[in-house]
């Protein structure tokens, strides 16, 4: 066995609707500016899955299980994410090319804005900006398995629980200290929805009677559903993760609960529907769709002045048609052959 938990088909069709609320923040950033929370409940499933797997396979031999997760990690992500590149900057669209080679463009655009405004960010649908969060993700799989592996069993949900609140208070001190910067975009930020989403894992590996698991479920769903009605329209619509006081807390607890709900509920109607095979489908290459759905937007563009036959195919329509073929070629062609390997690296 290739991993130690069976695949939940629900999470794949969570995946792509958290996909496909980016995509439509960035089709209206200002009217639809709720869609770029999807980010931020990928980033609670993230955590959950990754402690889960670290956790469910056993530490006899850390160093061993640290290893393996980045194997499979780095078969998983790399290929798609090289590609992606190896593309686009020829282009010369990319902003901070370098910082896109090693990850660290998140901390780069950081680091620029405690300048003022970043001018070469203005072009944000084909600089690439949507790569932060893959350099979050990142991130967190180079550090977490070496402090969640680091802790007994018996004390991980206290760790969890103490690294939430670290992303608290990082949080409110960066926002005080730095204010008008990129903050939104560091992990030790981002680290609240990380690990509480593997906080809630933790929880869920100790399993629920079922009137708690439909509980949990229902309370995620709620919860989800208060934050979307009562959210507070940002100012500026392109750093919306920025929240006052305790709201991205309130946030990440609401994303966690929903994920455990999930998870716990996978045969309820919500699992269920998550887990159609098309909505999973389009999960399982939704990390190709989040990849090259922006530059496809230049591209497409670029189509229709060449194709004067397609100028009256709607942006949106043609934004979506490349960005779904481009995702399923690389699928079908790398992530998925490649993936294959992963085999090999077998948890214990």
């Amino acid at each position: 066995m290739s991993h130690p938990i069976a695949r939940c088909h629900a999470f794949d069709g969570l995946r792509f609707l958290a996909f496909a609320g980016v995509f439509v923040f960035h089709c209206d950033p200002r009217g639809l500016w709720m869609g770029a929370y999807g980010v931020h409940v990928f980033f609670a499933l993230s955590g959950f899955l990754i402690t889960l797997v670290l956790h469910s396979a056993g530490d006899t031999n850390p160093v061993r299980t640290a290893g393996i997760f980045y194997a499979r990690r780095t078969l998983r992500i790399f290929p798609a994410y090289y590609t992606c590149l190896a593309v686009v900057l020829p282009l010369g669209t990319l902003a901070f090319p370098r910082s896109h080679v090693f990850y660290l463009f998140n901390v780069k655009i950081f680091l620029e804005s405690l300048g003022g405004p970043i001018a070469s960010l203005r072009d944000w649908d084909s600089s690439g900006i949507h790569f932060w969060s893959l350099c979050v993700e990142e991130q967190f799989y180079l550090v977490y398995p070496l402090i969640l592996l680091a802790v007994p069993r018996t004390h991980r949900r206290l760790a969890l629980a103490g690294l939430a609140l670290t992303g608290t208070f990082s949080r409110f001190l960066i926002s005080r200290l730095y204010p008008e910067t990129y903050y939104g975009q560091l992990l030790p930020v981002c680290m609240e929805y990380l690990a509480w989403g593997g906080f809630a894992a933790l929880v869920c590996e100790r399993g629920f009677a079922p009137k708690i698991s439909r509980a949990t479920l229902a309370a995620g769903l709620a919860m989800t559903a208060a934050l979307a009605l009562l959210g507070i329209r940002p100012a500026n619509a392109l750093v919306q993760q920025f929240a006052p006081g305790f709201w991205q807390t309130a946030r990440a607890v609401a994303f966690a609960t929903l994920v455990a709900g999930i998870w716990v509920c996978r045969d309820s109607l919500v699992g269920r529907v998550l887990a159609w095979k098309p909505l999973a489908y389009l999960g399982r290459i939704s990390y190709g769709l989040y990849l090259y759905h922006l530059f496809t937007w230049e591209a497409f563009a670029r189509i229709q002045s060449k194709w004067p036959a397609l100028s009256s195919v709607p942006p949106v329509a043609g934004r979506v048609a490349l960005t779904l073929g481009a995702a399923m070629l690389s699928w079908h062609l790398l992530e998925k052959p490649v993936g294959a390997l992963k085999d090999r690296f077998v948890f214990r």
